[in-house]
C-alpha cells in the first residue's frame, strides 16, 4: 500500500469520527441485522430488494445516501442504493462539479 493510500485511508476514518450521527436514529433499518444490508456479491437478487425495500420510505434515506456517497463506502445498501448504483451516482455528481450549468 502507497503512502498516499495510507493516507487517504486515515483522513476517511478520521472523518467518519468527526461526523454527526443523529440522523440514524430515525432510519427505518435502526435495529435490523446489519448483514441485511451487506449482502453477498453476486448474492441473489431478493436479498437486495428486501433491503432496498425498507429504504424506500425511510425518512432518512437523503442522508444515509449522502454519507455513503461522501465517505466512499465501497460496501452494501445505503439509502436504497448498491455499490454499483452508488458509483454511478458519485460519478455524476464529480461530472455536474466540473461542469456547473450556466445561464
Amino acid at each position: 500500500m502507497t503512502v498516499n493510500k495510507l493516507k487517504a485511508n486515515h483522513e476517511t476514518d478520521w472523518n467518519l469520527l468527526n461526523q454527526d450521527f443523529e440522523w440514524t436514529d430515525a432510519a427505518a433499518c435502526k435495529g435490523m441485522p446489519t448483514s441485511m444490508f451487506f449482502p453477498p456479491k453476486g448474492g441473489p437478487n431478493k436479498t437486495v430488494r428486501a433491503a432496498k425495500a425498507i429504504c424506500v420510505d425511510c425518512v432518512v434515506k437523503t442522508n444515509c445516501l449522502n454519507f455513503a456517497l461522501d465517505n466512499s463506502m465501497q460496501y452494501g445498501i445505503w439509502g436504497g442504493a448498491t455499490t454499483k448504483e452508488r458509483r454511478h451516482l458519485k460519478s455524476a455528481r464529480r461530472y455536474n462539479a466540473a461542469n456547473p450549468i450556466t445561464k
